[in-house]
C-alpha cells in the first residue's frame, strides 16, 4: 500500500520584524534603492526607518546625480524641491548636487534660512513644510550639475552665487538662453571658481532656442581667461571659439589634460605657437568647421 507521506505540517515561517533591522543595514539598503524612493515611500514604513532617513546626514551626500524619480511630481519645480529637502537632511555634508536652479536658489543653498519663493509649488512630504523657512546648507559642495534657464539672471548674479562654494571642483553648467554680446560667461566662471578641476559648459543649442540650425548662432567665446591653476578637464558645447580664446585657455590652464570643444573654430588661424601649445594637451578635440566656412 502506497505511503500517504503524512506527518506533522511544517510550521509557518516567522514574520520578519523589518523595524528591527540594524541602522547600518537600513543605511545600505536606502543607499541602494535610491534617495527618491526613500523620500516617496520607504521612510514612511515605520518610525525606525524614518529615523534613519531623517537623521543619517551621510545618506544625503550625493543628490540628483543618479536617476531621480518623478513619482508624485507634476512639474519639475516639485522634483527640485525634493532635492532641496534632501540637502537639508544632509546637515551640511552634501558634496554633489544636480538640479535646475535660479541664481537666488543657488545662493539659498549657502544660507541657513531658505524662504520658499511664491512661485514654488510644493508636494506634501509629511513634514508640514507649508511656506515655512527651511534650513538649507551645502558648504561642502564639490560637484555641481546645474541647469540655468532664467535669462533675467545676469552673469554676475549667477557667478556670484557660484563663488559661495569655495570647495567646488567639478562644475557642469547648462545654459538654455543666449547672452548679450559683451558678456563673458566662461571668463566669469573661471574667476568665480578658481579651484575647479573639471568644467563643462553647455551653451544654448538650437533646440533650446526653438530655432532652426540655419538661424542658430553659437555663443562666441573671445578670450579674457584668468588663471586656472588646478583645471584638468574642460568641455565647451555649442560655442564659437576664437583664436584668442584658445590661446588664453592654454596659457592659463597649465595642468589641462583634456579639452573638448563642440561648435565652431577657424583652424586656418592656427600658427606654429598655438599648435605647440595644443600638443601639450593629452586629449584635444577642436571643431572641424568655422562659423564662416562650413
Amino acid at each position: 500500500m502506497a505511503s500517504t507521506g503524512g506527518g506533522a505540517p511544517r510550521p509557518a515561517p516567522e514574520a520578519r520584524d523589518w523595524a528591527s533591522l540594524p541602522g547600518e543595514i537600513l543605511f545600505d539598503v536606502f543607499r541602494r534603492v535610491g534617495l527618491c524612493e526613500v523620500m516617496m515611500g520607504a521612510e514612511f514604513v515605520c518610525t525606525a526607518w524614518r529615523r534613519v532617513a531623517l537623521h543619517e546626514p551621510a545618506l544625503w551626500r550625493r543628490i540628483g546625480l543618479d536617476e531621480w524619480c518623478t513619482q508624485g511630481c507634476h512639474i519639475d519645480k516639485e522634483n527640485d524641491m525634493k532635492k532641496f529637502i534632501a540637502v537639508d537632511r544632509s546637515a551640511g555634508q552634501c558634496e554633489a548636487f544636480k538640479g535646475t536652479l535660479l541664481a537666488v536658489d543657488l545662493l539659498d543653498l549657502t544660507k541657513r534660512n531658505f524662504v520658499l519663493m511664491p512661485h514654488t509649488v510644493l508636494v506634501d512630504f509629511g513634514i508640514g513644510m507649508g511656506k515655512k523657512s527651511l534650513p538649507f546648507r551645502a558648504p561642502s559642495l564639490k560637484t555641481l550639475d546645474l541647469t540655468h534657464n532664467d535669462e533675467e539672471d545676469s552673469i554676475e548674479e549667477l557667478t556670484g552665487a557660484l563663488n559661495k562654494f569655495p570647495l567646488l571642483e567639478d562644475l557642469r553648467l547648462s545654459i538654455t538662453y543666449m547672452f548679450f554680446e559683451d558678456e563673458n560667461l566662461l571668463g566669469s566662471v573661471f574667476k568665480a571658481c578658481p579651484r575647479l578641476k573639471k568644467l563643462v559648459v553647455m551653451y544654448a543649442s538650437a533646440f533650446d532656442l526653438m530655432c532652426s540650425e540655419e538661424d542658430f548662432s553659437m555663443e562666441p567665446i573671445y578670450g579674457d581667461i584668468t588663471l586656472m591653476p588646478e583645471l584638468r578637464s574642460l568641455e565647451l558645447y555649442d560655442c564659437d571659439l576664437s583664436f584668442k580664446a584658445l590661446h588664453d585657455i592654454l596659457d592659463n590652464c597649465p595642468l589641462l589634460e583634456s579639452l573638448y570643444v563642440h561648435g565652431h573654430f577657424d583652424k586656418l588661424e592656427m600658427d606654429e605657437d598655438l599648435r605647440l601649445k595644443c600638443d601639450r594637451v593629452r586629449n584635444l578635440t577642436l571643431p572641424i568647421r568655422s562659423a564662416y566656412y562650413v
